[in-house]
């Protein structure tokens, strides 16, 4: 089921990690904000956060159909259904960009990368430091995360039925803080790529699970204050001043920690507006130019990465904006085959590119 409002915000996301791998360093020179001096642009320096709206938007969507009613978790089939629904969704791009990556882009003649690479084909990588990224293609990291939230997803579907959502939204929030506190007391802020202990499922599970609130919240027609629409926006736009802060280490490492928070719970107070109104802005996800992308978002994330870095091997000296204009035909190029004979072989591309279907409302 696709959901035009959601593609929209998947193509944000997914344009938004484009950019930060692609030009966002570029961006990353101090900047006079109202008399603040920033040690980068917090607006155009911080297209990770596209991350995060990936994890909150699995979570929203492979919540919807139990939180409508449509689909249920009740035995160990229905789990294994699900599980196996979710390898041959995730699985075999995964492996396949793993494997170009690591063949044309890591030193074969090193043992070290031949270990991380089992590693990572076993789907044991995120909790073996060395290969959390994993060779080759190091963007996947995300990858194993979204693959433990797949496993961990039937156990949560349990203790929702047992326990209600919102005491297991407060448990995810009460296991992911710390664990986030932790994570970023321990690391250095010179070190951005991505943090092993907080960017586990451990970490991330908050990330998750807001979705799934703002998929039961969308199918019950919950419509939140419209205060929380400018108080979420400006949990979006203060969370990239908090990390430009913590980059610059004028403020405490831990709290990187409340960035991440400030994001996830700004995501769910303004996508539930977004996902249910009919203003000009929800309409504006569903555009082409949004919608396309973000159709296609999983074959783009896979294979970006591989093309910006076999682009800056050819063009050691080239500037971000000469590369902009080299690799996005070519990721444009590539994740489009991807979508078309790997994703979804033999479905025509106009029916995989429609307008797509209304949210689905809980079963009376």
């Amino acid at each position: 089921m696709r959901i035009a409002a959601v593609d929209g915000l998947r193509g944000i996301a997914i344009l938004g990690v484009v950019w930060h791998h692609m030009i966002g360093d570029a961006w990353q020179t101090p900047i006079n904000l109202a008399g603040v001096e920033l040690s980068n642009n917090p607006i155009a320096a911080n297209g990770w956060m596209g991350v995060n709206l990936f994890f909150f938007l699995s979570g929203f969507v492979l919540y919807l159909p139990y939180a409508s009613g449509s689909r249920r978790m009740e035995t160990r089939g229905d789990a294994l259904d699900f599980l196996r629904h979710r390898a041959a969704r995730l699985l075999p791009l995964f492996y396949l960009s793993l494997i170009i990556g690591f063949v044309f882009l890591c030193r074969l003649d090193d043992l070290q990368n031949w270990i991380k690479l089992v590693v990572s084909l076993a789907l044991v990588f995120p909790f073996y430091i060395p290969a959390f990224m994993p060779p080759g293609n190091p963007v996947l990291w995300s990858l194993g995360t979204e693959i433990y939230f797949a496993l961990a997803m039937p156990l949560l579907l349990d203790l929702i039925a047992r326990a209600g959502l919102a005491r297991v939204a407060v448990g995810a929030v009460m296991l992911a803080f710390p664990v986030r506190i932790i994570a970023f007391t321990l690391m250095s802020a010179e070190n951005i790529n991505v943090n092993p202990l907080c960017d586990l499922i451990f970490g991330r599970i908050d990330d998750f699970v807001l979705g799934m609130v703002a998929a039961a919240l969308v199918v019950r027609r919950v419509r939140l204050p419209l205060v929380c629409v400018p108080l979420g926006l400006a949990m979006l736009a203060v969370a990239p001043l908090l990390s430009d802060a913590w980059h610059a280490y004028r403020v405490p490492g831990w709290t990187q920690a409340v960035t991440y928070s400030l994001i996830n719970v700004g995501l769910l107070l303004t996508t539930n507006r977004l996902l249910l109104g009919r203003n000009v802005l929800a309409r504006g996800l569903s555009v082409g130019l949004l919608r396309w992308p973000g159709i296609m978002c999983f074959s783009i994330y896979a294979w970006h990465a591989i093309v910006l870095r076999l682009f800056v091997r050819q063009f050691p000296d080239a500037d971000a904006a000469f590369l902009a204009v080299l690799c996005l035909p070519a990721i444009a190029a590539v994740a489009l085959a991807s979508f078309c004979l790997i994703e979804f072989p033999g479905r025509p591309l106009r029916t995989l590119l429609g307008t797509g279907e209304p949210l689905p409302r809980a079963a009376p």
